[in-house]
């Protein structure tokens, strides 16, 4: 993370990344059959991280999933 990047690019950080993670997620999840996303959640777990920090790389914040 890169707490001066994380202030000056973008307005509240914890509520743009919180509002980027829940488009995401419904976004991947309409990508996928029920069936696949319960066999697969590894895979979309994955594909979500990529996606969030990829977008999220410019304002200086780095996601991590909670274990």
């Amino acid at each position: 993370m890169n707490p001066e990047k994380a202030i000056l690019e973008v307005e509240n950080y914890i509520y743009a990344t919180s509002q980027l993670a829940q488009t995401t997620l419904r976004s991947v999840l309409g990508e996928v059959e029920l069936d696949d996303l319960l066999a697969h959640r590894e895979k979309v777990n994955e594909k979500l991280q990529h996606i969030i920090d990829e977008r999220t790389d410019p304002w200086g914040v780095k996601v991590t999933p909670s274990r």
